[in-house]
């Protein structure tokens, strides 16, 4: 596929393999995201093109292969767990750091360290986090390590397309009518998208608030 320029996959948990990028030349913006079993990513000599590349909540991700090819990468981002920031693929294995630490919550298997040479010995790989520093491996509250759970007919249905309504989760927990990452309108139980509801109504900004469904919120007449 030579005209492909642009490739966004998310929401794969179980996904373990990418192919290779061989075809498609001409890529140049590549967002990965919630594959939790990828342990590495295919190599990039065929894809010099790439400007872009974002990795997110992929815990298991172990190393990356040399990013020398990459000359034109202009954003480079590394954020929520993910293994090689902290298991020595940098050079320092600390296993007590929270983005290699056992979530059972969202089913993340503690790391272990990184056994080979630090960035796989690869002086490109080593300079572009060296370039892209303040865009990977940021420190992070705990709260913003979970991986939410992915939408379900349960969790979809039970919200029956009212937006900030109340729900209980499966798991017995609290949560709210959401949609995320552009996805369907779900039940969520982080807290964080509560929060986010109530400050916008506290500040009346975002959307208008309904005082019978977002009571719960603090909406009012």
């Amino acid at each position: 596929m030579p005209w492909l320029s642009t490739v966004h996959i998310g929401i794969h948990p179980e996904l373990a393999r990418l192919p290779s990028l061989s075809g498609v030349p001409n890529l140049q913006r590549v967002t990965l995201a919630w594959l939790l079993e990828l342990r590495t990513l295919p190599s990039f000599d065929h894809v010099s093109r790439l400007q872009s590349l974002v990795l997110a909540l992929m815990p298991r991700l172990e190393q990356i292969p040399d990013m020398a090819p990459l000359q034109d990468l202009s954003d480079f981002t590394l954020s929520r767990p993910i293994q090689l920031c902290c298991n020595g693929f940098r050079g320092v294995c600390d296993l007590t750091d929270n983005y290699c630490a056992k979530n059972p919550t969202s089913s993340i298997a503690a790391a272990s360290c990184f056994i080979g040479e630090p960035f796989l010995g690869n002086a490109g790989t080593r300079e572009a986090f060296n370039r892209f520093n303040a865009s990977i491996c940021q420190k992070m509250t705990s709260d913003l390590l979970i991986v939410p759970d992915a939408p379900t007919k349960q969790t979809i249905e039970m919200c029956n397309s009212k937006p900030f309504a109340r729900c209980e989760r499966p798991d017995g927990g609290i949560g709210i009518c959401y949609n995320t990452r552009m996805q369907v309108l779900s039940c969520y139980g982080d807290d964080n998208y509560i929060r986010l509801r109530q400050h916008q109504i506290q500040k009346d900004v975002g959307q208008k608030c309904d005082p019978v469904l977002e009571e719960w919120l603090g909406c009012r007449d």
